[in-house]
């Protein structure tokens, strides 16, 4: 199995946009001049990390550019994203507390997305073109067809699967992360040849059903990008909220659930599987929004409020309605609501198909201490709850990001049929849905950790 491994330049790419959006309030006076800075950054990176990954594709030390520089393209997208930016400066009023949302709902996020999908597939592109470079003068090698198996490979790349390809103008389909294995002629175990115009040519002792999608002399055409990589640029860590219990009660007696290492480990490792398998259920085998897990333009816009531009406002609404009202004007309430129900249908559509263990890290507030948990008591936050599939992000978390806070880290089983849906990637994020009632199970407080159970 081959693949490019880009995801570590498109992870850093998106820090790299958080960091700046971060920022973006204290420079509303000339926002198309700090998309300046974004791209200066950003180019940087993508020519440092980009080039390194492209240089993989050559053998041995065969001598190749370290920098990817983007095309033309890029151009366009960088200019998109200033058009968003002057567009959010009339939306908000240039009020600093909403500049950055405003930008986000201009269009700026997807201007984004497709600079990363840029950078993604022009670095997969010159990692093809340093492979075929390295063996151009090598007549023993033949370079052959190695996809990527994972759930989002594509039909069209499987099926080329072991073929050779000898034609070196052929790409990948944009997004793909398929590679190219140079192989000893004396070696090949011969299926067929792809040819330029995307046909195969099979060797007759393999079928179509031991090479999925390959006949004699088919032309075939690519996936969309949709088809091939739906949750591209996707990813941005959304800090989970912290909690409030709004209700707390004494819980009838009931037995003790496990919570030694192992199961907890084991249950967090079934968490991230889960997670994974919601992530891919959010486009359908054509690409398209999977409607039968609730997601449509609309609640795929509200999961994107939430994970990508932070969780806050709709939050702060579910906590504090009138308080919320009074903070902002009438739009900012009206979207936050429209958002919040959004999000409540897409979590009615996705429950948990096994019992899952997450965890959550917060630190110690005037309106929530975790120190007065009791076994037996029942809490819940009115807010969405987001938890994560990964114990050092909730530690994190718990320390205040690196504050030095003292904070405690939630660890918390969920059953089977819990409503939950995929988060943000970047933090192996699980998101529950708001006033999802949890039982304390006991806690260990030199440690710091709250044991608890969901209750459906």
């Amino acid at each position: 199995m081959g693949t490019v491994p880009t995801g570590k330049m498109e992870r850093q790419l998106r820090a790299e946009y958080l960091r700046w959006l971060a920022d973006l309030p204290r420079h509303q006076d000339d926002l198309t001049s700090y998309v300046g800075t974004f791209e200066t950054r950003s180019r940087a990176l993508i020519a440092k990390m980009g080039g390194q990954v492209a240089s993989l594709g050559a053998l041995a030390d065969f001598p190749v550019p370290k920098t990817l520089e983007l095309s033309p393209v890029a151009n366009v997208v960088y200019d998109q994203m200033k058009q968003a930016a002057v567009q959010a400066s009339i939306q908000a009023g240039m009020q600093a507390t909403q500049a950055a949302r405003a930008m986000f709902n201009a269009g700026l996020d997807k201007s984004f997305n497709r600079l990363n999908r840029l950078a993604r597939t022009e670095t997969v592109s010159a990692y093809w073109r340093n492979s075929w470079d390295s063996v151009a003068d090598l007549p023993d090698i033949v370079m052959v067809w190695s996809p990527e198996y994972g759930k989002r490979t594509c039909d069209w790349c499987l099926s080329r699967d072991g073929l050779v390809v000898e034609d070196a103008n052929i790409r990948d389909h944009p997004q793909g992360r398929c590679t190219l294995i140079p192989t000893l002629r004396s070696r090949l175990v011969y299926k067929g040849t792809l040819e330029p115009d995307g046909s195969v040519t099979m060797d007759p002792r393999y079928t179509q059903k031991s090479v999925a999608g390959a006949k004699p002399k088919v032309s075939t055409a690519p996936t969309t990008e949709a088809q091939r990589d739906p949750m591209s640029g996707k990813s941005n860590p959304a800090a989970p909220s912290k909690a409030q219990p709004t209700q707390a009660s004494k819980a009838p007696a009931t037995p003790t659930p496990s919570f030694d290492t192992a199961q907890v480990k084991a249950g967090m490792e079934a968490a991230e599987s889960q997670r994974k398998t919601l992530e891919r259920q959010m486009f359908d085998r054509k690409g398209n929004f999977n409607k039968q897990k609730g997601w449509t333009a609309d609640t795929r816009a509200a999961w994107s409020s939430y994970t990508e531009m932070g969780h806050k406002d709709m939050n702060a609404l579910l906590r504090d309605p009138a308080g919320f009202a009074k903070s902002v004007d009438t739009y900012w309430s009206d979207l936050a609501s429209k958002q919040i129900d959004d999000l409540k249908t897409l979590l009615e559509a996705n429950t948990a198909t096994r019992e899952i263990t997450v965890a959550r890290g917060v630190t110690v507030s005037d309106s929530f201490n975790p120190a007065t948990l009791q076994p037996g008591d029942l809490f819940a936050d009115p807010a969405f709850l987001s938890t994560t599939s990964d114990m050092t992000q909730a530690l994190d978390f718990a320390t205040g990001r690196g504050s030095g806070a003292d904070g405690w880290t939630f660890i918390t089983k969920a059953p089977q049929g819990t409503h939950v849906v995929a988060g943000a990637d970047y933090q192996n994020e699980l998101i529950f849905g708001p006033g999802q009632r949890q039982r304390v199970v006991t806690v260990d407080v030199d440690k710091h950790i709250v044991y608890t159970e969901m209750i459906p």
